[in-house]
């Protein structure tokens, strides 16, 4: 994975935790019990290896017993990794829209010459586009501006996202906004007397079409698993309890300072699944925990539904997992899918036909354009 690719993944799954983690607190609260404090206020960013080093200076990274093969290996469909260093690297027409630039009279251009010519070019409310190039060594697509980039490019893809979920409506572009994209592109080509064939992947009007199309897609399916674990009535959770139930479980602590089941293939998300709470802050400071100053009401056990690999796989482990964790501690199992609490059966039949939709639709939970869009 090439370091922009890597940072536009992490940013937007920082993002998308911070909302939901905000969400969770707000709905397991009522509003005398509601923390005036901001979520994000603690949050630095930190290696894994720091996290790992802060956590281990007070509480022990292992559980008081193995349990790791509750969780039983997830046998991931056959979609292509995110983490293939030889692949390459070029705009996903499914969710992008995509201007292509075929010099007419140059062999190629230096990407340095390219950067100053593209940056600029576009104002904030066209957005600027992610720059991808043919390099002029390999003959492979590539993100033309990058620490480890090409010197130079035979050929130049301008990508710009149709709609991000985690953006929300303001990402949408309307059709005079592609129009302006496709303007402002042959101007500057022009402006630096460079001849070129330019070729939208989509017109103007068919590009909003599918801006409005694929909006409508979030609204539906871009929902987590969710399985609470309840604690008895006027009782909590203890820190340190949770703490080795997780470590039992082989969890890790880390990313937001929740706990995760890695998922290290590369395929679908970076966790087959979290741990979190609705008792604020939401979240698991492992010095309150070493001080005996954390207990939560509940413990919520969650995925994307839209980019997890292997949902239905994922709900068996997690539940597996939630179970566990209820011998343990206590407390009541409830399971819903977005906001709706239903049966576990109907959960995972609702997951199973959500799944099904958004593979018909082009993206198969778990893909790259799943990843890209929600």
């Amino acid at each position: 994975m090439t370091w922009p690719q890597f940072l536009v993944t992490m940013v937007g799954n920082w993002i998308r935790q911070a909302l939901l983690l905000g969400m969770l607190v707000l709905l397991g609260c009522g509003e005398s019990g509601m923390s005036q404090q901001d979520p994000m206020e603690e949050f630095v960013l930190s290696t894994q290896s720091q996290s790992k080093a802060r956590a281990e200076a007070v509480l022990s990274l292992q559980g008081s017993e193995d349990v790791r093969h509750l969780l039983e290996p997830i046998d991931l469909p056959d979609l292509e990794s995110n983490q293939n260093e030889e692949a390459e690297y070029a705009p996903n027409p499914a969710v992008e829209w995509v201007i292509e630039i075929e010099f007419t009279e140059l062999e190629q251009i230096s990407v340095a010459q390219l950067k100053e010519i593209i940056d600029g070019t576009f104002d904030q409310e066209e957005g600027r586009p992610t720059i991808f190039g043919k390099d002029a060594q390999t003959n492979q697509w590539t993100y033309a501006i990058a620490a480890d980039g090409p010197e130079s490019v035979t050929a130049v893809q301008l990508a710009w996202d149709y709609f991000q979920a985690w953006k929300g409506p303001e990402s949408i572009c309307n059709e005079l906004g592609f129009q302006k994209r496709l303007d402002a592109t042959s101007a500057v080509l022009q402006e630096h007397s460079i001849a070129a064939n330019i070729t939208p992947s989509r017109l103007p009007k068919e590009a909003f079409a599918r801006t409005e199309e694929l909006a409508e897609l979030p609204e539906e399916y871009d929902k987590y698993f969710i399985i609470q674990l309840q604690a008895p009535e006027g009782t909590v959770f203890e820190g340190r309890d949770i703490w080795d139930v997780m470590h039992c479980l082989g969890l890790t602590w880390g990313d937001m300072d929740c706990f995760h089941w890695e998922n290290p293939s590369g395929i679908g998300d970076d966790y087959f699944f979290s741990v979190e709470s609705t008792t604020p802050p939401g979240f698991f400071l492992p010095e309150q925990i070493a001080a005996g100053e954390l207990q939560t009401e509940d413990l919520i056990f969650l995925f994307s539904i839209p980019r997890s690999a292997a949902p239905l796989e994922v709900i068996s482990r997690m539940d597996t997992a939630a179970h566990y964790a209820q011998k343990r501690l206590g407390g009541t199992i409830h399971y819903q899918v977005g906001e709706d609490r239903m049966s576990l059966e109907d959960a995972t039949n609702e997951v199973r036909q959500m799944a099904d939709i958004l593979t018909e639709n082009g993206f198969q939970p778990g893909s790259d354009s799943a990843l890209q869009l929600f």
